[in-house]
């Protein structure tokens, strides 16, 4: 009961109320009233499941519902609707399940399916409906569902109590197997049957495991057949007719055929399966054809794939190992092979002449398939340099020398016809390999002899370049490195040195007829090497503007000199050439025993820095912090040699109880 007072009159009369009572009881309804309107609302919901209109209007019947739960019915109205729902799932689909799984005319998935669209439609129809009592009964009532929650259940638990659970999930790892074997299918209806099963809750728990299961033994059988029956590699005109015709398959046909496959797999997701579905199904479909025959695949054909160059089929291997977390097996290859094709180039010394061409071919063979085909992958590109390290290095002293040689060919006049860019891009090129090489002294050593020699000979093409040769090895490897050779390249007057030199040779033997080495010597002033190099272009070259006795090719201190009254020449002006000293043995010998020298002296440096700071050490800790100070390779028998030289010199000493432990003294 409520009350409202009405505003006072205008003329000022007595204020009057507004009484409103409720009725003392309900109107009282006939007696068969709920039995009446729950038949005709059954009936309704028999003629929404017939595909049929309803005997009374739509509002009519909501009215009855409404009705129905205001009279304290709503229970018996959820209880009618959960047993139509029940009766009519059970009927619908026992009917389907009594089919064969294929008719004439229409599949049990189709059949499914259909039913499926029209339940759906018919649950929602029959909720308007009843959404009085789905907001209010429903809604309010902790126990029980909705009442499209309501209807799922009943066809939920129809497919739990049955075998046709089974049996569809069975018909639709049927059809997906059929669709892989190149068929076509009815994708509408698996889709429809993988929305009737998310929407039960069926998805997740058993059609999603049982097709993943599914897919695991069919790729794991093809996986199988594939493998057993690999060929060699076949060219790609083979390779093509070959997948043609579904036969056997070398590796880089059976990469391409896993990445097929991987598209298929993802495209049969957009079609009929869940999103969630797909990480687990690529991942199961990778695991299958590539995790379990990674060191099969490697073995069989990654040397020959290298070897032919086959940058988009290398590319797709490392993509396809990177999605299944093998990079660690593709490292272990890709390092083995750069180490054995480099230890072959190496250990064959018939290579020497041309070991350097070989290499930088090699390098940038696989710097290619670095960048095109392996991304620069951090790990790759630290293998290369790794690997390329340990087997350039596995003969001590020749890259140093090598490389060496090489710069200086590059250098020498006999390049001109070479473009500056291009042989700067070679210089690029040389110091890529001068980085793996560990005896950079002696390269430096190598280096500045022949630097000498252009100078000396007039054989350098460019002093830019020189330069510029320079300031690379001193970026690589600091201004320490290079000292002497810009001091070199700071001292030109040694060539004009070299001119005057012959002038005054050729001078002073036409005052006097006959002069001996050792006199040419003396009032020259000009050592062994060089002395012979100018009378050896003077008495044995082109020119010959002095005599020499005897008439022998090489220069030797007892010979003697005279100048040649009879040399004539057309030209005002001529140029002698200097023959060049032809490099020895001995020259080479002397180059690596100075720098051997030069290393014992920086071993006993280190050997005194690390004592003077540690003043107790044992040897194997001593040998490791002198290996990770010195940038060139030294054995365990030298560093042992150097140690008893310093303990001789009393720099330190061993311990009277431990042998292997040595003391410093200050």
């Amino acid at each position: 009961m409520w009350t409202s007072k009405r505003p006072a009159s205008p003329i000022g009369g007595p204020q009057k109320k507004l009484v409103i009572k409720g009725l003392q009881s309900l109107p009282t309804i006939p007696p068969t009233y709920k039995t009446d309107t729950l038949e005709r609302l059954r009936s309704a919901v028999h003629a929404i499941q017939q595909n049929q209109s309803t005997p009374q209007g739509l509002e009519e019947l909501y009215r009855d519902c409404e009705s129905l739960c205001l009279h304290n019915f709503a229970s018996e109205v959820y209880s009618m609707l959960r047993t139509e729902f029940v009766r009519y799932t059970q009927q619908c689909l026992s009917h389907i399940d009594s089919q064969p799984d294929v008719s004439a005319t229409s599949s049990v998935l189709e059949q499914v399916r259909r039913f499926w669209e029209d339940y759906t439609q018919q649950l929602s129809m029959i909720r308007c409906i009843f959404l009085y009592l789905d907001r209010t009964y429903a809604l309010n009532t902790a126990s029980i569902e909705s009442l499209w929650a309501l209807g799922l259940s009943a066809l939920r638990q129809h497919l739990a109590n049955t075998n046709m659970k089974s049996r569809l999930i069975r018909l639709f790892i049927g059809e997906t197997i059929k669709e892989r074997n190149g068929q076509t299918i009815d994708s509408l209806s698996l889709a429809s049957i993988c929305k009737m099963f998310v929407d039960l809750g069926l998805y997740s728990q058993f059609l999603q495991p049982s097709f993943i299961e599914a897919t695991k033994e069919y790729y794991q059988k093809e996986s199988l057949r594939a493998i057993s029956s690999m060929v060699p590699i076949l060219q790609s005109t083979e390779r093509r007719a070959e997948m043609k015709s579904s036969g056997p398959m070398d590796v880089p046909g059976y990469l391409a055929h896993v990445q097929r496959r991987l598209d298929e797999e993802s495209q049969r997701v957009t079609h009929y399966l869940m999103p969630s579905t797909r990480s687990i199904l690529l991942a199961t479909t990778l695991t299958e054809l590539i995790e379990r025959h990674v060191e099969k695949l490697l073995a069989s054909s990654f040397d020959a794939m290298v070897d032919a160059d086959m940058i988009s089929d290398l590319g797709l291997l490392y993509s396809l190992l990177l999605q299944v977390s093998q990079l660690d097996a593709l490292q272990q290859s890709w390092g083995a092979y750069i180490r054995k094709t480099g230890l072959c180039l190496m250990q064959t010394p018939d290579l020497d002449a041309v070991l350097v061409d070989r290499l930088l071919e090699l390098k940038k063979k696989l710097d290619t398939i670095l960048q095109d085909a392996f991304q620069n992958n951090a790990r790759l590109v630290s293998t290369l340099q790794s690997a390329f390290e340990t087997f350039i290095n596995t003969r001590r002293n020749k890259p140093a020398q090598l490389i060496a040689r090489q710069v200086d060919y590059y250098l020498r006049s006999t390049s001109k016809h070479v473009v500056e860019q291009d042989l700067i891009n070679m210089l690029d090129r040389i110091i890529a390999l001068f980085r793996f090489i560990q005896g950079k002294d002696l390269f430096e050593a190598y280096y500045r002899r022949d630097l000498a020699k252009r100078f000396l000979g007039n054989r350098n093409t460019d002093m830019d370049v020189e330069r510029l040769m320079v300031q690379k090895l001193k970026t690589e490897c600091g201004a320490g490195y290079t000292d002497r050779l810009e001091g070199m390249l700071r001292d030109m007057t040694i060539s004009e040195e070299l001119d005057m030199s012959d002038q005054q040779t050729t001078q002073q033997q036409s005052k006097e007829d006959e002069l001996t080495y050792m006199q040419i010597q003396q009032q020259t002033g000009l050592e062994d090497v060089e002395l012979q190099r100018v009378l050896q272009s003077l008495a044995c070259g082109k020119f010959r503007v002095l005599i020499k006795e005897p008439k022998t090719r090489n220069v030797n201190t007892t010979d003697k000199f005279e100048f040649n009254a009879k040399f004539k020449s057309p030209h005002v002006r001529i140029k002698i050439s200097q023959i060049a000293v032809k490099e020895v043995e001995t020259d080479n010998n002397e180059i690596e025993e100075h720098v051997h020298l030069d290393r014992m002296y920086r071993v006993d440096a280190a050997l005194v820095r690390v004592m003077k700071a540690r003043k107790t050490i044992e040897h194997s800790a001593l040998s490791s912090e002198l290996l990770g100070q010195l940038d060139f390779v030294i054995s365990a028998t030298e560093i042992k040699d150097r140690i008893e030289t310093m303990i001789d010199r009393d720099y330190l000493r061993r311990d009277d109880a431990d042998a292997s432990t040595y003391h410093y003294i200050a």
